[in-house]
């Protein structure tokens, strides 16, 4: 019955995708948005949807979002 337990266990953990980071970059310094000093990094198991978010209403000539693993 354990087994039975742990193998669904470890079939639904592989079905969802490893968490990244994603964050905003500056591309006319090439650096990290930051707040207050920290970078602006958010974790994430949707990375496109959060790049959407994050671009939204900015100018894509001058900001990249760009995923971490």
């Amino acid at each position: 019955m354990m087994f039975t337990r742990l193998s669904a266990l470890f079939v639904n953990a592989r079905c969802v995708p490893a968490a990244v980071s994603v964050q905003l970059v500056d591309l006319s310094t090439g650096q990290p948005h930051r707040i207050n000093g920290l970078s602006l990094s958010l974790r994430t198991h949707a990375p496109d949807e959060v790049m959407t978010q994050l671009m939204r209403g900015r100018d894509p000539g001058r900001w990249r979002a760009e995923v971490i693993p």
